[in-house]
């Protein structure tokens, strides 16, 4: 009775089990699908074409060490003990570069630009659109990114809006300064909005100030308060701040003055300038 019930079970679990059976798709038997690999500059984008939405951020090259003079230290994604970097050395998402004592690095990104990193600098590479500088000096020749998103460059205090420009960064001790030589740039706090002394009228403060001198020296608590007054005047509250070549702004915290540039940066730019040709004449003679 027993073996005759078991065999009843079976015999009515059959069509179940053969139409379960057909509807699943035989994946071992499909053709392989046709694989495809472009170069870099198509799956990532140049000035004209941008990046493929395809690429896998943590593959992503950004760039290339082209010249290191002294030592370097590569820390490759994340990793919290670098290498020692060389030049030839690809650059991808989430890389950073250090540089030593007395030692340089010369970086060209995918789409042709020029980056230098001077001494005792870390550059944190996080996208084809995105780096930070996180100490140091750095220069940078952006190459015309054409309709694609221009680069963002990330401090402590502020974040560099750029599509086309030479300008120089420097970090040092909780302050940074920006250097614009060519183009145009937009400065923009991490947070809130940049208090702007405007040092472009400073002269005119100077002679107010001199002016209240002399004629309230026996009343020195209204001066107090007109020169408070007259200091607000001079300060005005900015959510972004649009640089100017020939222009410099140093940013401590939510402070940024503004000032034309000194002429002791001359020289550094025109090292930048020479490097950025040489890498270009090296991208035109490419085939």
């Amino acid at each position: 009775m027993f073996k005759t019930l078991l065999a009843v079970v079976f015999l009515s679990s059959l069509p179940l089990f053969t139409y379960a059976s057909s509807n699943v798709p035989n994946v071992l038997n499909e053709p392989a699908k046709e694989t495809r690999t472009d170069s870099p500059q198509k799956q990532f984008g140049s000035s004209t074409t941008p990046p493929s939405n395809l690429v896998i951020a943590e593959n992503l090259v950004v760039g290339e060490i082209r010249t290191i003079s002294g030592k370097a230290v590569l820390n490759k994604q994340g990793e919290a003990r670098g290498n020692a970097a060389k030049a030839g050395d690809n650059l991808k998402a989430l890389d950073v570069l250090r540089t030593k004592r007395n030692s340089n690095a010369v970086i060209q990104l995918i789409d042709g630009s020029t980056v230098i990193l001077q001494e005792k600098s870390s550059l944190h590479l996080k996208g084809l659109q995105s780096l930070s500088l996180e100490e140091g000096t750095v220069l940078f020749d952006i190459r015309k990114r054409g309709q694609s998103k221009g680069l963002k460059i990330a401090t402590k205090t502020a974040v560099i809006g750029v599509k086309g420009t030479q300008f120089l960064i420097k970090d040092e001790n909780d302050n940074v300064d920006v250097y614009l030589n060519e183009g145009l740039v937009e400065v923009t706090p991490v947070e809130g909005s940049f208090k702007h002394y405007k040092a472009v009228t400073s002269d005119n403060f100077n002679d107010y100030s001199k002016q209240m001198m002399d004629e309230f020296e026996e009343e020195k608590v209204k001066m107090r308060q007109g020169m408070e007054q007259m200091k607000r005047e001079f300060v005005e509250y900015l959510e972004s701040f649009e640089m100017k070549a020939g222009t410099a702004v140093s940013i401590s915290g939510d402070e940024l003055t503004s000032y034309p540039m000194p002429n002791h940066y001359n020289d550094l730019f025109e090292a930048l300038e020479a490097q950025a040709e040489q890498t270009r004449k090296q991208l035109n003679s490419t085939p």
